[in-house]
């Protein structure tokens, strides 16, 4: 799939007042149900299939999904803001496999305590900072927080930032390679 050309990130989002995600691809269209974190396949007459069935809570919330031939990856979030989780499902068989994690899976410290949870509204509207894009490869997860770029090796838990200052424009990957703008800052007048 590296050697394949993806479609521009910027064009294939939509984002929705009714807190949905949605992407088409053949005569389907994939959707976010934010309020229940679910990720759902909706055909030309309106059946809807649910693509993610998780038997156990989700450790983040589901905030991005990308298509590719065979597969749906969705993202996880969660409000801590400590990493993401990647995931896969398979479109034929269902079959649901943890692609990348960034973050501890679970709460609890060294010792075997619980993180204390801010209840402060405001505190976690603060850390919440969501990821703008993302798509998979054969070796690789890329995404888009805030204006950072991150290179993520599927086989490890590390992170590498490929850019900051990334605009919000669209975002390309072919052969290899990942086009994007960076933010342009006009100079200042101490500059001259």
């Amino acid at each position: 799939r590296d050697a394949q050309e993806s479609r521009g990130l910027g064009d294939v989002y939509k984002r929705q007042l009714n807190g949905q995600i949605s992407l088409s691809k053949d005569e389907y269209v994939y959707y976010i149900d934010q309020n229940e974190d679910v990720v759902y396949r909706k055909d030309n007459s309106n059946n809807t299939v649910a693509v993610t069935r998780n038997v156990f809570p989700l450790s983040g919330r589901i905030t991005n999904i990308y298509l590719s031939e065979d597969k749906c990856y969705y993202l996880l979030e969660n409000d801590r803001n400590v990493g993401i989780s990647v995931y896969s499902v398979d479109l034929n068989s269902f079959k649901n496999e943890l692609v990348y994690s960034s973050g501890g899976d679970n709460t609890e410290d060294f010792y075997g305590l619980a993180d204390k949870e801010s209840s402060d509204a405001s505190e976690i509207l603060e850390n919440i900072a969501t990821v703008k894009w993302f798509f998979v490869t054969d070796k690789y997860v890329y995404y888009q927080k805030e204006s950072v770029i991150y290179k993520c090796p599927i086989t490890g838990r590390k992170q590498y930032v490929i850019d900051e200052n990334v605009s919000d424009g669209e975002i390309r990957y072919s052969n290899g390679i990942l086009y994007y703008c960076l933010l342009y800052t006009s100079p200042s007048p101490r500059d001259s």
